[in-house]
């Protein structure tokens, strides 16, 4: 039997536990804005709440897209092909183009349908859950091009610079959130999410062209 490998060990809890750490951050940015919500009314939670399950279905491809960019960069750099990540990340960009662009078209043209497959007899709750698909409808191009920029920096391995752009993103939102909310009231909360994916978008760009991730060679040290 071969002895344990413990140098695998250590480069799988080295990108393990960012993610780990990652998806808790997520879910307690997720909790402050929740808190925010649960101060209006029924109506407008019961609608939020609706929408933010089309919002995740919604994204579940453009999630799905960066993944597999995630493994295509870190094929290819397993395999020293790392000229061929380029066209990759080019190739999801354009994916994604597409995909948001019908994403958009469907809900700027059927949103109080799908709010109202998940909600019974109430039209102000569905109008108030439309808004909020309204407000990110038109915003999911930023979060879908920053997944695939943060997918190229997670398949090389850089765990630091993924972890680092997923925590901009959600405190971004967060502090707009508690920022905007008191100016312009339930809006603040629909308009953090769109304005925490630029953010997060320009942040990640700014990494990809400028940051040294490419001299992280996780998978290979």
């Amino acid at each position: 039997a071969k002895p344990f490998d413990f140098k695998t060990l250590r480069v799988m809890l080295r990108i393990a536990l960012p993610s780990i750490l990652q998806q808790s951050v997520v879910s307690l940015g997720m909790l402050l804005v929740q808190r925010l919500v649960n101060t209006f009314s029924l109506d407008l939670t019961t609608g939020y709440y609706a929408a933010i399950k089309i919002d995740g279905m919604a994204i579940v491809p453009i999630v799905s897209i960066s993944n597999a960019v995630s493994t295509f960069t870190a094929q290819n750099i397993g395999a020293k092909k790392i000229e061929r990540i380029p066209s990759g990340y080019r190739a999801a960009i354009l994916l994604d183009v597409i995909f948001c662009v019908i994403l958009g078209v469907l809900i700027y043209t059927c949103a109080p349908t799908l709010v109202g497959f998940f909600i019974d007899d109430n039209a102000e709750a569905v109008k108030l859950g439309s808004w909020y698909l309204y407000s990110v409808g038109a915003f999911y191009m930023f979060i879908a091009m920053m997944n695939v920029t943060n997918g190229v920096i997670r398949g090389y391995g850089a765990m630091k610079y993924f972890v680092g752009i997923t925590i901009v993103n959600l405190i971004s939102r967060v502090i707009l959130a508690y920022t905007l909310t008191p100016v312009i009231g339930y809006k603040g909360i629909y308009l953090s999410m769109p304005l925490s994916w630029v953010v997060s978008f320009v942040t990640a760009t700014l990494v990809y062209k400028y940051g040294n991730w490419r001299n992280v060679r996780l998978i290979n040290n």
